[in-house]
Parts: structure tokens; C-alpha cells; sequence
């Protein structure tokens, strides 16, 4: 979905689709948001395709919106880049591009802010291993339920907005700072 505009696309859905066809359909929703400048809102992770290319995996990582139901409720964070990145808003306004220049120059100074600290934790996170593997998710999972029982939804959300962390400590405050 391009950044203040109304148009939006859907993602495929893995049960109904076979998965050379939702492959495409990733691959679309991801080039589109680079071309239009836009974000992705999807709980999924794009796990395979952010190994694609550099200019791909900061889309990825910068322009996923996750999103989840409480009832009937569509939800998304206040915090989609995690605690110390920017607010909804901030991340919802389309960048300000520069005259002939392709990278995209932030208006809200937060967002500009949270761009440098988060290139020092980039750095870390592709040393650890990257994005985390399915097996690994469904392990934290499992030990988060252990603490976090009847709190799925809650578990969900954290472990898809934060799809780099892999200590369950930090997950775990994560979880605790949650409001919803």
C-alpha cells in the first residue's frame, strides 16, 4: 500500500494458494512497495525474499507493518519498528524525496533518528544470523507460552514484530510492555 493514498493490495493466503503462486504474489507485494515508495502490511515475514537483495531486505525490514485481530478489532502497533523507532504516524507519512536523488530524505526527525541508531543494530543482527527461522520462531513460541499461557495473540504479535530477536528475555519484556 503506497504511503498516503488509498489503494491497496492483498496478499495471497499459503492455505488456498499453492506455493509457487504465493511466492509470485510476495515478490509483487514487494516490488510494488518499491516502486510506489509504499509499506507492506502482512504478518508475513518475507523470510525467503529478503535474502534477494540488500535494497529488498531494508524493505523488509523497515516498511513491514504487521497487523493482528483482537476480536474484531484490526490492529496495528504504535511502535511498528519496535520501542525506540518511530511512532505510527511518523511511520505511515510517505519520505520527502530529494530533486533527482532516488533515496528517500525523512521529514519527521524521529524517524531520521531512529534510521542511525538502527543501522548500528542492523549491523548486529545480520552477524547473528539475520531474520529468525521458522523452527526457531515456533521454539520461542512454545517458551513464551510456557510463561505467557491464554496469551497467543499477544505472542504472535511480538515474535512477527520483532523477527531478529531470538533472546527470551527480551521478548519477554516486550510482551510485558505490550497495551491491548
Amino acid at each position: 500500500m503506497a504511503r498516503g493514498s488509498l489503494p491497496m493490495t492483498t496478499g495471497p493466503l499459503p492455505f488456498i494458494h499453492p506455493p509457487c503462486e504465493c511466492e509470485k504474489k510476495l515478490r509483487f507485494m514487494v516490488k510494488l512497495a518499491e516502486e510506489t515508495d509504499g509499506i507492506i502490511v502482512s504478518n508475513d515475514q518475507f523470510r525467503d525474499l529478503a535474502e534477494e537483495s540488500a535494497k529488498w531486505m531494508a524493505i523488509i525490514r523497515e516498511r513491514l507493518l504487521p497487523f493482528t485481530f483482537v476480536g474484531n478489532l484490526f490492529m496495528v502497533p504504535d511502535d511498528p519498528l519496535g520501542r525506540n523507532g518511530p511512532t505510527l504516524d511518523e511511520f505511515l507519512k510517505k519520505p520527502v524525496r530529494a530533486q533527482g536523488s532516488s533515496k528517500a530524505q525523512h521529514s519527521a526527525r524521529g524517524f531520521t533518528e531512529h534510521s542511525s541508531q538502527q543501522q548500528g543494530r542492523k549491523e548486529e543482527e545480520k552477524g547473528s544470523g539475520g531474520i529468525r527461522k521458522t523452527r526457531e520462531t515456533e521454539r520461542l513460541r512454545r517458551q513464551l507460552l510456557e510463561v505467557f499461557w491464554g496469551q497467543d495473540h499477544k505472542v504472535d504479535f511480538i515474535l512477527q514484530r520483532e523477527p531478529y530477536c531470538r533472546d527470551i528475555n527480551q521478548l519477554s519484556e516486550a510482551l510485558l510492555s505490550l497495551n491491548f
